[in-house]
């Protein structure tokens, strides 16, 4: 038997079972699977079971938990457990299965065919979608994300300890788990390995902390993408190494922009790449400008510009640092803010509608009385962050950290 397993699964009770907002409908655990036992489902599928996952049947031969909002109607029944299908009405569920239901049903993957060989589910979690096993290298411990149909459509792998280590931290929360391995080519990927800074950003209870603001704050009780192999870090260090723009030559730089808008640079849309864990945003006009230039903040040190009023509008702030820079009542549409740092920033007023700031830290951040329309904060620090009096319409919140945010 494994303690750390059992430690685990009784932290994920206690804390549903203790917290206002979630209602715990079901937790089971169930008698473990002998060494012996194991030793011979080895041997007979000729394969062999990972330390961990091991250590796992070692403890409970599967586990079922279910939980919901307490404000859902679930139409649940106590200690009924069903059908993995019928979950949907649920926000969280773990469904573990006995090591029987799935040992003999395990194939390779077969990557020349992009992983659509035949494999085996191990966590029906949701309505249609499971977490599959599949063999590697003849031992049991990467999973993908399958189908109901049990084939590999789009996921990041992960090992078996790893997505444990996740289902704690995210509750078994089935949106986020959708969120964060849905990947299309995640098959190029190496398989996802949760550092420890990943695991203390989402602390064990912030998802659960963070379901009474989801009114507000939309899919804030969800973890975002998957972003680990982002050097958003990086990005914000080169920008503030870098050396300040100064008050002369924002100016020079909005005026061009200016033009670059007046002339057709308005109305496009940003797209994001990602090379060596660095993002570059690249702008796609519906025409292309004929004068002036782009206003290019992306990598640059901005703290404490004033750019108060200025329209600034599809503009490239990609990775850049203003601490304590002022964009109050700034017309900000349409602009590109991923993986910056603006602590301390003043957005008081400010018009941002299509923004994306995904990844972007933003701590003890003002958006007073700001307008904030189909924005994306992704991901993004908001610690102690500053909200009142804001309209917030049809903007997400996934994975974002709302800790001691002002409202």
């Amino acid at each position: 038997m494994n303690v750390a397993y059992l430690h685990k699964l009784e932290r994920l009770r206690s804390a549903l079972q203790n917290h206002s907002a979630a209602h715990l409908l079901h937790f089971a655990t169930f008698p473990p699977v002998s060494p012996t036992q194991l030793d011979q489902l080895e041997e007979k599928g000729k394969f062999k079971l990972s330390d961990n996952l091991r250590a796992f049947y070692l403890t409970t031969n599967g586990f079922q938990l279910l939980w919901s909002y307490e404000n859902t109607d679930t139409n649940y029944t106590h200690n009924q457990w069903s059908d993995y299908s019928n979950h949907h009405n649920f926000q969280g569920c773990i469904n573990i299965l006995p090591i029987e239901k799935w040992v003999f049903h395990i194939k390779n993957l077969n990557k020349d065919q992009l992983f659509s060989s035949v494999f085996s589910p191990l966590d029906k979690f949701g309505n249609g979608v499971c977490m599959s096993l599949f063999l590697e290298n003849n031992t049991l411990d990467k999973l993908v994300m399958s189908g109901e149909d049990d084939h590999y459509t789009s996921s990041f792998s992960i090992d078996f300890a790893q997505y444990f280590d996740f289902l704690t931290i995210s509750f078994g929360h089935i949106q986020s788990r959708l969120n964060f391995f849905d990947r299309a080519d995640g098959y190029k990927y190496p398989s996802v390995v949760l550092p420890p800074a990943f695991l203390k950003k989402y602390n064990h209870q912030q998802l659960l902390h963070q379901i009474p603001l989801s009114e507000t704050f939309t899919e804030c009780d969800q973890l975002g993408a998957n972003h680990l192999a982002i050097k958003t870090a990086m990005m914000q260090q080169m920008a503030q190494n870098a050396i300040s723009i100064t008050p002369s030559q924002a100016a020079n730089i909005l005026q061009s922009h200016h033009t670059f808008l007046d002339h057709g640079g308005a109305g496009g849309r940003w797209e994001t790449v990602s090379a060596g864990g660095l993002v570059v945003g690249v702008y796609r006009p519906i025409r292309q400008p004929e004068q002036g230039e782009q206003a290019a903040f992306d990598l640059k040190n901005i703290s404490n510009l004033d750019l108060g009023e200025a329209i600034i509008a599809f503009a490239n702030f990609c990775g850049s640092y203003g601490d304590g820079t002022n964009f109050r009542a700034a017309d900000l549409t349409g602009s590109l803010f991923t993986d910056s740092c603006f602590d301390n920033a003043c957005f008081d007023n400010a018009y941002l509608k299509n923004v994306d700031f995904s990844r972007a830290t933003l701590r003890h951040t003002s958006f007073k009385k700001a307008q904030l329309k189909q924005v994306d904060f992704e991901n993004c620090d908001l610690t102690g962050a500053n909200f009142e009096e804001a309209t917030i319409i049809n903007c997400s919140f996934r994975g974002a950290l709302l800790k001691d945010i002002i409202r």
